[in-house]
């Protein structure tokens, strides 16, 4: 009875597997590029279909012109080592591989069966095509039932060999007299340089120096060469044998010069230099030397009460009025003494430069420090930030005090009754002010000036 069942089971699978039709494997190979001289890999990739693999068979054929066997350089499936790439002359590859298990590998759509590695052996520009043809009888499980088939749905890709263009060859040169630095500028992978510099002399390192024997112009060449080809530029090179002329730039500047180097000098100065490329009459290069002189003058005032003084110690002056910036004649004098209150600046003038001071504020003209009565002092007069009231005599009685501006506003009341007090006023602005002082007898009246 078991055997009869085995005998029944095994009809029913040969008679479902040989009712199956066999989908054709997706096979594609890639498109790439390469040099010539070197080794290229081709991959090899995997459609659709590629369920349960047990074994291959198939043929590959390129053209040797392009590229030559080099061999199978991986494997994607399992087992490598049931696979046989057997090169058959020609440009003909054939290849074999057999599962060890009786369900295969399955390989999703887009990875890599195997990969062929060639010499790339043609020229610039050739194009050899990698093609397939199948063997019958590939064969793989899918759910749990055998199928075989006998073709390939296949994409052919290509090998193609890049062409190179000749190099272009650039250099510039640097001149210093009878010596040139020359430098090669040409952006290929260059192999070997030839310099000829015209006197007869040559050299074949990529950036040269050369000292010539005498003043001219010289034809000078460079070849470059690659693997690709070479290419020669020629271009005139002109040298002199010159001798530096020397040269002084003498200034007299007010207050700075900008000299030809770029700097701002503020002070005297006779060691800064600058080169003059072929500044020279003989088209040599011409170095000169700074000499210069810098007039700062002095543009300060003193001021003393009422007298002003320029603190410049040389040169002439003009004291101006600044309501107006008008001269004030006949006062040429170092110092100017104010007739009247105002605002003054003196012009300076030495050896050619001329300046103005600033404004300076005189408030002082016809004050004179008072002692109103014999029994009141106030003090200092002019004063800065504090002033003092001294009753020389012992007050009986309380004073008031109130001090008003030069147009009238009271600035500041207070009540006296020590015989000295001392009457904070730095926070009033400069000018003229007026003090009373009113006991029950009377009131006086006093004016003083905040400098």
């Amino acid at each position: 009875m078991k055997i009869t069942l085995s005998i029944i089971l095994t009809l029913v699978i040969t008679f479902l597997a040989n009712s199956q039709t066999y989908p054709s494997l997706e096979i594609s190979a890639d498109i790439v590029t390469t040099s010539t001289g070197v080794t290229v890999d081709v991959p090899i990739k995997a459609g659709t279909n590629w369920q349960n693999i047990t074994s291959l068979r198939g043929t590959i054929t390129f053209d040797t012109n392009v590229i030559t066997w080099n061999q199978m350089s991986f494997w994607g499936l399992s087992n490598p080592g049931g696979a046989v790439f057997t090169y058959q002359g020609n440009g003909r590859i054939t290849f074999t591989w057999m599962s060890v298990i009786s369900i295969g590998p399955t390989l999703s759509a887009g990875s890599t069966v195997f990969t062929l590695r060639f010499n790339a052996v043609g020229s610039g520009g050739q194009i050899s095509p990698i093609t397939f043809s199948n063997t019958p009888q590939i064969l793989f499980w899918n759910n749990g039932f055998g199928w075989s088939g006998n073709n390939f749905n296949s994409t052919n890709g290509s090998v193609t060999i890049i062409g190179c263009n000749n190099p272009v060859a650039i250099w510039s040169d640097t001149t210093n007299q009878l010596n040139v630095n020359f430098n090669d500028l040409t952006t290929a992978a260059i192999t070997s340089w030839a310099w000829d510099f015209g006197d007869g002399n040559t050299s074949n390192v990529q950036n040269p120096s050369h000292t010539y024997s005498s003043s001219g112009t010289y034809n000078v060449c460079l070849i470059v060469t690659d693997t690709c080809g070479s290419d020669t530029l020629c271009k005139n090179v002109t040298v002199t044998n010159c001798t530096v002329a020397l040269g002084t730039n003498t200034r007299t500047e007010c207050d700075s010069l900008l000299w030809i180097d770029g700097n701002i000098y503020y002070s005297n100065n006779n060691s800064a230099t600058f080169n003059i490329v072929g500044g020279a009459a003989n088209s040599c290069d011409s170095l000169v030397t700074l000499n210069l002189t810098v007039i700062n003058n002095d543009k300060t005032i003193t001021k003393t009460n009422t007298t002003l003084t320029s603190n410049q110690l040389v040169g002439t002056y003009q004291w101006i009025d600044c309501n107006g910036n008008q001269p004030i004649p006949g006062e040429t004098n170092q110092s100017f003494t104010a007739t009247s209150n105002g605002r003054y600046a003196v012009i300076l003038s030495n050896n050619g430069c001329t300046d103005t001071s600033a404004c300076e504020s005189v408030f002082s003209v016809g004050i004179k420090n008072q002692e109103l009565e014999t029994d009141i002092d106030i003090y200092p007069n002019p004063f800065e930030n504090q002033i003092n009231i001294s009753f020389n005599e012992k007050i009986i009685s309380s004073h008031s005090v109130k001090i008003y501006n030069s147009i009238g506003k009271l600035v500041l009341s207070e009540n006296l009754s020590n015989q000295l007090t001392k009457i904070d006023l730095s926070d009033l602005d400069d000018g003229f002010y007026y003090i009373t002082i009113n006991d029950f007898r009377n009131s006086r009246k006093f004016k003083v000036i905040k400098k």
